[in-house]
């Protein structure tokens, strides 16, 4: 039983035989293919002297970290489980019965936790499903970005230059409230303008041209209490913001696509979509 503290430049690993008896307390090695190779080795030397068939290896959950020493354990032959990080916290407290705490520690109390087989089955992910994976992942990374953008708008802008936008629009990432945003949302600008005027701002926008919608904004312009404040700051946050908005709405659409190409040729795809109410995306 092999208990490894992940880091990002150097691992430790504790390894313990069956009945818990602490066999290599401090096995530190460099995140490196040489460093690998050496813990490889530590972990043959005490395979060959115990007579050890099988080597568990198990790993604290770390984010991204580990992922290059799964691949080795993997390729080595190794059975590699993961630790709840709540549980190795727990059980290094009792092992040691104080709050200190180290990477051997904390390595220690990882092989202790697989003597007890408390342990959840790591899977491993490769080729396409590792691949739309990481694109499902890269997307939602992506549509977090671009709620950071809008909320920003909705929160720290609007309220101050147009409260009265509150409720006009359940989205602000439409084709109308984007181009409202484009132009400007400040009330002085919009009821120095003649109706006709204004409305022929949005003439370009896709569809049913929104003329009852423009109508209500102008009327909400002329009774507005929109501070008149610092209006040249938020027109340009507002420019950026915006043109970010619009960034991330092609590059999602870009991931999405990756998606839908690398699961056309997949039966399992297939049949999921076959599904009332299940589309490429969810």
């Amino acid at each position: 039983m092999v208990g490894v503290d992940v880091a990002k430049r150097k691992h430790v690993a504790c390894l313990c035989g069956p009945s818990r008896k602490v066999l290599v307390r401090d096995c530190g090695f460099s995140n490196s293919r040489s460093g690998f190779e050496d813990f490889r080795n530590v972990v043959k030397e005490v395979q060959e002297s115990y007579g050890f068939k099988d080597v568990v290896v198990g790993l604290e959950s770390t984010g991204l970290y580990q992922r290059p020493l799964e691949d080795f354990l993997w390729a080595s032959g190794y059975h590699v489980v993961s630790v709840s990080n709540l549980a190795s916290a727990r059980n290094r407290e009792t092992i040691e019965l104080s709050w200190d705490k180290s990477d051997i520690m904390d390595a220690e109390a990882i092989a202790a936790l697989l003597c007890q087989g408390k342990f959840l089955y790591h899977p491993r992910r490769a080729g396409l499903l590792e691949d739309v994976r990481q694109l499902v992942r890269y997307r939602g990374k992506l549509m977090r970005e671009e709620v950071r953008c809008l909320v920003r708008v909705r929160n720290s802008i609007l309220p101050v230059v147009f409260p009265e936008l509150e409720g006009e629009f359940s989205r602000l990432d439409g084709a109308l409230a984007l181009c409202l945003l484009e132009q400007g949302p400040f009330p002085g600008k919009i009821a120095g303008d003649e109706l006709s005027v204004f409305m022929g701002r949005f003439q370009g926008l896709r569809g049913k041209f929104p003329g009852k919608k423009l109508t209500r904004l102008y009327e909400l312009a002329q009774e507005s209490i929109g501070s008149e404040r610092g209006l040249a700051g938020y027109r340009v946050q507002l420019a950026d913001l915006v043109q970010d908005i619009r960034q991330f709405k092609v590059r999602i659409s870009a991931v999405e696509k990756h998606i839908q190409e690398a699961l056309s040729a997949d039966t399992a795809f297939e049949n999921l979509q076959s599904i009332p109410g299940v589309g490429p995306m969810v």
